[in-house]
């Protein structure tokens, strides 16, 4: 396989990657993200958000004058 063809096939594993996402395919994904690996692709996982944290109030700065 040459690069060219090794590149063309990551990016078609990738968009099947997304839509199976989509439609909650998980068991595919995995199958995916398996085969990914074997040609040598790292798929990073999608970055969860961040857990909420309480905000932070703005105190109002004494202003003097």
């Amino acid at each position: 396989m040459t690069d060219e063809q090794k590149a063309d096939y990551i990016t078609s594993l990738l968009e099947e990657r997304r839509y199976c996402e989509r439609w909650g395919q998980d068991e595919r994904v995995k199958d995916i993200d398996a085969e990914l690996r074997k040609v040598g692709h790292q798929s990073a996982t999608p970055a969860k958000r961040a857990e909420s944290r309480p905000r932070t109030t703005k105190t109002k700065k004494s202003e003097t004058r």
